[in-house]
């Protein structure tokens, strides 16, 4: 079985490379009329659709019987809905807590039986400014738009909804930390943690110093759209800090090749102290999420790197 997968792989591995050599001999041919920046966009936008393929190949539905412990997710920015992972796996959680600060989309949430914190997340409990991109809500956020490569963005057949981002809004908030949200409602624990809230993610995350999720899924601009946002390598930086690795990047969104932004997936780093502890701090828990993204011949090393009395799995 083994044999006949790899030639598999092999067959389909032999075809994008067979596919890469056309298309740069059309890319160079587009070149020769002037027309190679053209080729460059549809060949961005191509790799933006093919990606949405592969990352389901991150993550999998787990048996409920390979699940002792239910979980808890924290879904902070959820007006697109729960994450696929999340939807697949509806089972294995007890809890599922949404974060929506702008009150229509809070309602809504809440009339569909979520348990929702309705208040702006910082990393103190304070005042800020709200930019309402209103012809946008979803790019609305506690950063500025439009941000120092809005205009990186902001051209090709997308730039209509992009320059959306220049007209808005703004008005006063109060702030909270997600540690105090949650005491709140009496959470004392979030096995996974998403994080989509246009810039506001490092702030975010610095206001967790009580709750430490074992998995992440948080979204990064590697070229912020938005004022004062970090680059995405501030952001993986900031999670190595905390004990955690970035094993994969899901829902690319590209400009000439170039990576604007992405869904990280973090888990705890099993070479850090850190990391350690949050891993034998919940095996169960841990095992369950390695599962669910898929990571299941790491899960077999770590398990044998850091000597982990194995759980036997029912057949």
């Amino acid at each position: 079985m083994k044999l006949l997968i790899r030639v598999f792989l092999l067959v389909l591995t032999a075809i994008p490379r067979a596919t890469s050599h056309l298309l740069k001999f059309i890319q160079e041919w587009c070149g020769v009329f002037g027309k190679q920046a053209g080729f460059n966009a549809i060949l961005s936008a191509y790799q933006q659709t093919s990606q949405s393929f592969f990352d389901k190949l991150y993550i999998s539905k787990v048996d409920i019987a390979h699940a002792p412990k239910k979980l808890t997710y924290l879904d902070i920015g959820a007006r697109g809905g729960l994450i696929e992972v999340v939807k697949i796996n509806e089972q294995l959680f007890e809890k599922t807590i949404v974060v929506e600060g702008e009150p229509v989309e809070a309602k809504r949430l809440r009339e569909k039986g979520h348990l929702v914190i309705d208040r702006f997340l910082s990393d103190k409990v304070g005042e800020a400014v709200f930019y309402d991109v209103t012809e946008c809500q979803g790019a609305s956020s506690l950063k500025q738009p439009p941000g120092p490569f809005f205009d990186l963005h902001s051209y090709g057949t997308d730039n209509d909804y992009y320059k959306l981002h220049e007209r808005y809004e703004t008005f006063p908030v109060e702030t909270s930390t997600v540690d105090l949200e949650l005491e709140r409602l009496g959470v004392e624990r979030v096995d996974l943690a998403k994080l989509d809230v246009q810039g506001c993610e490092t702030d975010i995350i610095k206001g967790m110093t009580k709750v430490k999720p074992l998995f992440w899924v948080i979204e990064i601009q590697y070229f912020p759209m938005y004022f004062d946002v970090p680059f995405g390598v501030d952001i993986v930086q900031e999670m190595h800090s905390r004990g955690y690795v970035k094993f994969h990047d899901g829902c690319k969104s590209y400009r000439e090749g170039i990576v604007q932004w992405s869904d990280g997936y973090f888990m705890p780093n099993w070479t850090d102290p850190k990391g350690i502890a949050l891993i034998k701090g919940d095996l169960a828990r841990w095992e369950t999420l390695m599962r669910m993204f898929a990571q299941h011949k790491l899960l077999q090393f770590i398990k044998r790197k850091l000597k982990l009395t194995a759980r036997p799995v029912p057949a």
